[in-house]
Protein backbone atom coordinates (compact mmCIF):
# COMPACT_ATOMS: atom_id res chain seq x y z
CA UNK A 1 0.00 0.00 0.00
CA UNK A 2 1.19 3.48 -0.80
CA UNK A 3 2.34 5.71 2.05
CA UNK A 4 0.53 8.98 1.42
CA UNK A 5 2.21 10.75 4.33
CA UNK A 6 5.36 11.21 2.26
CA UNK A 7 6.22 11.92 -1.35
CA UNK A 8 9.48 12.02 -3.31
CA UNK A 9 10.12 14.59 -6.01
CA UNK A 10 13.10 13.58 -8.14
CA UNK A 11 15.14 15.37 -10.75
CA UNK A 12 16.88 13.73 -13.68
CA UNK A 13 20.63 13.31 -13.65
CA UNK A 14 22.95 13.99 -16.57
CA UNK A 15 22.46 11.24 -19.17
CA UNK A 16 23.11 10.16 -22.73
CA UNK A 17 19.62 8.72 -23.30
CA UNK A 18 17.73 11.33 -25.34
CA UNK A 19 14.31 9.74 -24.88
CA UNK A 20 11.68 10.44 -22.27
CA UNK A 21 10.57 6.80 -22.46
CA UNK A 22 12.54 5.73 -19.39
CA UNK A 23 12.23 5.58 -15.64
CA UNK A 24 12.71 8.62 -13.45
CA UNK A 25 15.56 8.93 -10.99
CA UNK A 26 14.93 6.44 -8.17
CA UNK A 27 11.54 5.47 -9.62
CA UNK A 28 11.96 1.71 -9.10
CA UNK A 29 13.08 2.18 -5.50
CA UNK A 30 10.20 4.44 -4.53
CA UNK A 31 7.64 2.19 -6.28
CA UNK A 32 9.04 -0.94 -4.60
CA UNK A 33 8.73 0.74 -1.19
CA UNK A 34 5.25 2.16 -1.76
CA UNK A 35 6.40 5.77 -1.65
CA UNK A 36 4.52 8.04 -4.05
CA UNK A 37 6.90 9.95 -6.28
CA UNK A 38 6.90 12.48 -9.05
CA UNK A 39 9.84 12.51 -11.48
CA UNK A 40 11.07 15.32 -13.68
CA UNK A 41 12.86 13.93 -16.74
CA UNK A 42 14.79 15.93 -19.28
CA UNK A 43 15.49 14.99 -22.87
CA UNK A 44 18.59 17.13 -22.98
CA UNK A 45 21.20 18.03 -20.41
CA UNK A 46 20.10 21.64 -20.16
CA UNK A 47 20.48 21.93 -16.37
CA UNK A 48 16.76 22.67 -16.08
CA UNK A 49 17.10 26.00 -17.87
CA UNK A 50 13.64 25.87 -19.47
CA UNK A 51 11.24 28.84 -19.61
CA UNK A 52 8.35 26.51 -18.71
CA UNK A 53 10.12 24.97 -15.70
CA UNK A 54 8.15 27.03 -13.13
CA UNK A 55 4.93 25.43 -14.42
CA UNK A 56 6.47 21.96 -14.14
CA UNK A 57 7.65 22.69 -10.60
CA UNK A 58 4.17 23.88 -9.66
CA UNK A 59 2.68 20.64 -11.06
CA UNK A 60 5.17 18.65 -8.97
CA UNK A 61 4.23 20.68 -5.90
CA UNK A 62 0.54 20.00 -6.52
CA UNK A 63 1.19 16.25 -6.94
CA UNK A 64 2.87 16.15 -3.54
CA UNK A 65 0.56 18.60 -1.75
CA UNK A 66 -1.27 15.98 0.34
CA UNK A 67 1.93 14.59 1.83
CA UNK A 68 3.25 15.84 5.15
CA UNK A 69 6.83 15.08 4.13
CA UNK A 70 8.20 15.84 0.68
CA UNK A 71 11.74 14.90 -0.34
CA UNK A 72 13.50 16.67 -3.22
CA UNK A 73 16.10 14.20 -4.50
CA UNK A 74 18.67 14.05 -7.27
CA UNK A 75 22.23 13.30 -8.32
CA UNK A 76 24.70 15.68 -10.02
CA UNK A 77 22.58 17.76 -12.43
CA UNK A 78 19.49 16.43 -10.63
CA UNK A 79 21.00 17.35 -7.26
CA UNK A 80 21.55 20.86 -8.59
CA UNK A 81 17.79 21.00 -9.18
CA UNK A 82 16.83 19.25 -5.90
CA UNK A 83 18.65 21.92 -3.89
CA UNK A 84 17.80 24.88 -6.10
CA UNK A 85 14.08 24.08 -6.50
CA UNK A 86 13.28 22.45 -3.14
CA UNK A 87 11.06 25.36 -2.09
CA UNK A 88 9.29 25.49 -5.45
CA UNK A 89 8.16 21.84 -5.13
CA UNK A 90 7.16 22.22 -1.48
CA UNK A 91 9.96 20.03 -0.14
CA UNK A 92 10.36 19.52 3.59
CA UNK A 93 13.76 17.86 3.01
CA UNK A 94 16.33 17.59 0.22
CA UNK A 95 18.95 14.93 -0.50
CA UNK A 96 21.50 15.93 -3.11
CA UNK A 97 24.20 13.53 -4.31
CA UNK A 98 27.18 15.40 -5.78
CA UNK A 99 25.24 18.62 -6.36
CA UNK A 100 26.55 21.27 -8.68
CA UNK A 101 26.05 24.90 -7.73
CA UNK A 102 25.98 25.89 -11.39
CA UNK A 103 27.80 25.02 -14.58
CA UNK A 104 27.63 28.65 -15.69
CA UNK A 105 31.31 29.68 -16.09
CA UNK A 106 30.45 33.09 -14.61
CA UNK A 107 29.31 31.39 -11.37
CA UNK A 108 31.62 28.36 -11.25
CA UNK A 109 34.74 29.23 -13.27
CA UNK A 110 36.53 26.14 -11.89
CA UNK A 111 33.99 23.77 -13.49
CA UNK A 112 35.37 22.16 -16.65
CA UNK A 113 33.49 18.83 -16.82
CA UNK A 114 30.58 20.00 -18.95
CA UNK A 115 32.28 22.46 -21.31
CA UNK A 116 30.09 21.70 -24.31
CA UNK A 117 26.95 22.35 -22.26
CA UNK A 118 28.45 25.49 -20.71
CA UNK A 119 29.04 26.97 -24.17
CA UNK A 120 25.59 26.10 -25.51
CA UNK A 121 23.32 26.92 -22.56
CA UNK A 122 21.63 30.22 -21.90
CA UNK A 123 21.24 30.47 -18.14
CA UNK A 124 17.92 32.00 -17.19
CA UNK A 125 18.32 34.44 -14.28
CA UNK A 126 14.98 33.44 -12.78
CA UNK A 127 16.17 29.81 -12.53
CA UNK A 128 19.85 30.19 -11.69
CA UNK A 129 20.28 32.93 -9.09
CA UNK A 130 21.36 32.49 -5.47
CA UNK A 131 19.84 29.48 -3.72
CA UNK A 132 17.14 30.31 -1.20
CA UNK A 133 15.76 27.32 0.66
CA UNK A 134 13.58 26.80 3.72
CA UNK A 135 14.95 23.27 4.08
CA UNK A 136 18.51 22.45 5.07
CA UNK A 137 19.60 20.16 2.22
CA UNK A 138 21.78 17.16 2.94
CA UNK A 139 24.53 17.27 0.35
CA UNK A 140 26.66 14.17 -0.16
CA UNK A 141 29.87 14.79 -2.07
CA UNK A 142 33.51 13.85 -2.48
CA UNK A 143 35.56 16.57 -0.74
CA UNK A 144 38.67 15.52 -2.68
CA UNK A 145 37.05 16.52 -5.99
CA UNK A 146 35.74 19.63 -7.70
CA UNK A 147 32.42 18.86 -6.01
CA UNK A 148 33.81 20.39 -2.79
CA UNK A 149 33.91 23.78 -4.51
CA UNK A 150 30.27 23.38 -5.53
CA UNK A 151 29.34 22.37 -1.96
CA UNK A 152 31.08 25.48 -0.65
CA UNK A 153 29.12 27.71 -3.03
CA UNK A 154 25.82 26.06 -2.09
CA UNK A 155 26.63 26.47 1.62
CA UNK A 156 27.43 30.15 0.99
CA UNK A 157 23.84 30.66 -0.21
CA UNK A 158 21.88 28.43 2.17
CA UNK A 159 22.56 26.34 5.28
CA UNK A 160 23.35 22.71 4.43
CA UNK A 161 24.21 19.48 6.17
CA UNK A 162 27.38 18.08 4.61
CA UNK A 163 27.95 14.38 4.13
CA UNK A 164 31.58 14.13 3.05
CA UNK A 165 32.47 10.90 1.24
CA UNK A 166 36.22 11.11 0.51
CA UNK A 167 37.38 9.47 -2.72
CA UNK A 168 33.85 8.40 -3.68
CA UNK A 169 34.13 10.22 -7.01
CA UNK A 170 31.38 11.81 -9.03
CA UNK A 171 28.63 11.04 -8.55
CA UNK A 172 28.95 9.71 -5.02
CA UNK A 173 25.90 7.45 -5.39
Amino acid sequence: AADNTRHAVTFDCYHDDRTLDRLGFGEEYFARHGIPATHLLSRDNDWFQYPDLPAALEAMRAAASDAGRVLAYGSSMGAYAAVRFADAVGATAALALSPQYSVDPAKAPFERRWGQDQRRLRFLPALDGPIRSHVRPVIAYDPSSTDRLHADLIARDTPVQRLRLPFAGHPVG
